[in-house]
């Protein structure tokens, strides 16, 4: 499988299983050996993929939709993130996959975060380097 280099460029992941599926999507998004997938990363796929569900990654848009007798991934580039200032800022949490964290943190606005939750979760550690901008 092939990762899409530009807006709209699909890619079909189709294998003889799911769970094949499934590693060589995380492997086009990420770039993540299945030995090295963490299992969270995995249900998350696979919930995709058998619920027919559609999840932004960074630029990619990945769909789960149902094909001929089985399922298959759809992955492409977002036209929509290309179009915006697109920087890669992986979240700062480092058990997250996620290379386009959109929230900063508020006191030192170097931190990144794909979401709310990361960053509570993070802040254990961040607050120890996190020095105010102000």
């Amino acid at each position: 499988m092939s990762i899409p280099l530009k807006a709209e460029a699909v890619t079909v992941a189709h294998a003889n299983s799911d769970k094949n599926q499934i590693f060589m999507a995380a492997e086009a998004i990420w770039g993540i050996k299945s030995d090295k997938l963490p299992l969270a990363k995995f249900d998350e796929l696979k919930t995709v993929l058998m619920g027919h569900l559609t999840r932004q990654y960074g630029p990619y848009k990945v769909e789960g939709k149902p094909l001929g007798s089985g399922n298959v991934f759809m992955i492409y580039m977002d036209p929509e993130v290309l179009e915006t200032s697109y920087k890669k800022s992986p979240c700062s949490l480092d058990t997250c996959m996620v290379t386009n964290a959109a929230f900063k943190c508020a006191r030192c606005q170097e931190a990144m975060y794909c979401s709310k939750e990361h960053q509570r979760q993070d802040w254990p550690r961040h607050k120890v380097e996190c020095i105010s901008k102000k």
